[in-house]
């Protein structure tokens, strides 16, 4: 040791206090071969792999029940998500399904009664694009319909349709309706009879009891 060199003479008297202290220690490095380890008062962190034990009053968790707790829902959610992905896509269908559905008529191909006969000398008149709505009760009429909307409605009506029709709907109680031609007919209500001589109309049967049939 150099006797000169003041860092190592302080060093030494450390040494010697920490022996006084602490009692002789072996095979203990000197001066700055000194690790860590062996400084008096110095606490080193546990080394991997290595969990320190909680301070006093601290409760660790369950890891167990928690991980039995995480299992328990995610059964619990995959068995709802078997019925409500079902049930979503089948009212997603039926909400917007873009096709209408249609009814064809499979009653005899004849009207009870008498069938309407077209009477032109007292028609009403609806043009191309034009909409009229006939609801009287227990009357006899005619209409000239051409490439427009028309629609029957009322109690008991008989109604006889000339030229074509855009689109025929019929809707009330218990009227007849012969027509000659139309792109589209409707039914609503209950009772109602339409025959149409022509075409390939697109037919949507709705209420009860209704009739729509080519004859």
């Amino acid at each position: 040791m150099d006797a000169d060199d003041p860092e190592m003479r302080i060093r030494e008297l450390e040494r010697r206090l920490a022996d006084a202290k602490y009692g002789p220690r072996e095979n203990v490095p000197a001066g700055d071969e000194v690790g860590p380890a062996e400084a008096p008062g110095l606490m080193l962190p546990p080394s991997p792999g290595t969990m320190a034990p909680p301070p006093p009053g601290v409760n660790l968790p369950n890891y167990d029940l928690l991980r039995r707790q995480m299992n328990r829902r995610r059964r619990f959610s995959g068995f709802w998500l078997i019925f409500l992905v079902p049930g979503i896509m089948l009212v997603l269908v039926l909400v917007f399904h873009p096709y209408r559905v249609e009814k064809h008529s499979t009653s005899p191909t004849s009207l009870p009664g008498a069938q309407p006969t077209p009477d032109l000398s007292s028609a009403l008149t609806v043009g191309p694009g034009g909409n009229l709505t006939e609801e009287p009760r227990n009357e006899t009429f005619t209409v000239l319909c051409d490439q427009a909307e028309l629609t029957i409605a009322g109690n008991a009506n008989s109604a006889y349709v000339a030229g074509h029709c855009a689109h025929l709907i019929v809707k009330g109680s218990h009227n007849k309706v012969v027509a000659d031609n139309a792109d589209a007919i409707d039914t609503d209500g209950s009772g109602n009879q339409v025959i149409y001589h022509a075409g390939t109309p697109q037919i949507s049967v709705r209420g009860s009891g209704n009739v729509v049939q080519k004859g």
